[in-house]
């Protein structure tokens, strides 16, 4: 759990944004993207291989977060996130993250376990589609 002392200092960090049913909040290979954390409706992670065949990552609803990938490791996002239903969602910038981070050991364990979780899905899917050569992220 994220204290409220911490959540008021990052609120002047974040913003909310809406997504209606269908509409991405992020791309795969789209750099820049910010933490967001789910705070009502549910979304589909999904990421295409070289062959252009979609696969679902995960399936996410209040309280989960994405975007993660590219605020850690700087790196493009490996999927796209579309809202399954009205989405509303919490983006917080770079510096926000870091300090909860900082702030919240136990926050950065859980990003943890979610990271491991949705990276092990990449990779089974990427082992499976070996044959294609196709790489759907790069793990350092």
């Amino acid at each position: 759990m994220v204290e409220d002392k911490v959540l008021e200092e990052i609120a002047t960090h974040a913003q909310l944004a809406h997504f209606g049913k269908g509409e991405s909040a992020i791309y795969q290979n789209q750099q820049n993207v910010k933490l967001h954390f789910i705070l009502a409706g549910s979304a589909i992670a999904t990421s295409r291989d070289a062959d252009d065949k979609q696969y679902t990552i995960d399936e996410m609803t209040r309280g989960d977060c994405f975007g993660y990938s590219a605020i850690l490791a700087n790196e493009p996002s490996p999927m796209t996130v579309t809202a399954s239903e009205d989405l509303e969602v919490l983006i917080l910038e770079a510096a926000a993250v870091q300090k909860m981070l900082n702030k919240t050991p136990t926050l950065s364990q859980q990003l943890a376990m979610v990271i491991d979780a949705r990276q092990s899905k990449l990779k089974a899917i990427t082992l499976a589609n070996n044959q294609s050569g196709s790489l759907l992220f790069s793990s350092r």
